[in-house]
């Protein structure tokens, strides 16, 4: 069974993006959340809206990274970077306990994910 009062989800690139969305679209259900070098860039426009409609009130715990070499061919570090910072720019003053972080050198893979995961889980589930 779930218990509904420390539910969490975590996701990493698209899945980050996915995850910010199912925060806003169901913010009494996942409480504890963590976004790593997230896509925000995708939906970028609809995404702003959701975030400013949203009552983050139940959200217990917020964890955002994002890396500072996340190239991915797609989309430049720097584009990362902008996007990440514009999503934690709005949910700063929204979220009460959110964690945001720049990975210096991180990259946009799962063995980088990997590798910060453990920071995530302790912000997450540490006092």
């Amino acid at each position: 069974r779930t218990d509904t009062e420390d539910t969490s989800m975590a996701g990493s690139s698209m899945g980050g993006l996915i995850t910010l969305y199912a925060a806003c679209k169901y913010p009494t259900i996942f409480k504890k959340l963590a976004c790593l070098s997230s896509a925000f860039w995708f939906n970028e426009e609809k995404l702003k809206k959701r975030i400013e409609m949203t009552d983050f009130d139940s959200i217990k715990k917020l964890y955002i990274d994002i890396g500072t070499n996340e190239d991915t061919g797609r989309m430049s570090s720097e584009e990362y970077l902008a996007c990440n910072l514009w999503a934690y720019g709005l949910l700063k003053e929204r979220v009460s306990k959110l964690k945001f972080t720049i990975v210096e050198n991180g990259v946009h893979s799962g063995e980088a994910w990997r590798e910060r995961f453990p920071r995530v889980i302790e912000f997450l589930y540490g006092g």
